[in-house]
C-alpha cells in the first residue's frame, strides 16, 4: 500500500522507522553471513530488488486516497530466503521513494514495518511444505 506524504503524522512515521532500524540492521547481520556461506546470493539480491521493484510500479487504486501493488516479498522469501528478500524489498522501496516519488519519503518508516511479517511467515509455510510434500527437482 502506498501512504502519501502528510497522510500519517511526522510522529507516527518516526516512531515506525526507528522500528525498523533493528530489522534492517538483523537482516543485514544475517544476509551478510548468507553472503559469506554462499556468493550467488549477491546477484540474486540485486535480481530479486528489480523484481519486486517492477512488481510495485503497477499501482491499483484503493479507496482512502491511496493505492495498492504487489510487493513479490513472498516469492523473494522463498526464492532467496526471509533476510535476502526483505533487503531486496527495501531496496526496492528506496528506489520507488528518491526515484519516483512513489509513496512518499516520510512513508518509508510505515512501509518498512509491513516487509518482515510477510517474508517470513511465507518462508515458514514453504519450509513446511517441503517438509510434508516431495518437490521435483528439475533436471538441467
Amino acid at each position: 500500500m502506498h501512504i502519501p506524504d502528510n497522510y500519517l503524522s511526522p510522529q507516527t512515521c518516526a516512531v515506525l522507522a526507528a522500528a525498523a532500524i533493528p530489522v534492517i540492521g538483523l537482516a543485514l547481520k544475517k544476509v551478510k553471513y548468507q553472503v559469506s556461506e554462499k556468493k550467488e546470493t549477491v546477484p540474486m539480491l540485486g535480481i530479486s530488488a528489480s523484481l519486486s521493484f517492477l512488481m510495485m510500479m503497477f499501482n491499483v487504486p484503493i479507496p482512502g486516497g491511496t493505492t495498492a501493488h504487489a510487493v513479490g516479498a513472498t516469492l523473494l522469501a522463498i526464492l532467496i530466503g526471509p533476510y535476502a528478500a526483505s533487503l531486496a524489498v527495501t531496496i526496492a522501496l528506496i528506489m520507488q521513494a528518491f526515484l519516483f516519488g512513489d509513496g512518499g519519503i516520510l512513508a518509508l518508516g510505515p512501509i518498512f514495518s509491513t516487509w518482515p511479517l510477510p517474508c517470513h511467515l511465507s518462508a515458514m509455510v514453504s519450509i513446511d511444505y517441503s517438509k510434508k510434500h516431495t518437490i521435483p527437482k528439475w533436471e538441467s
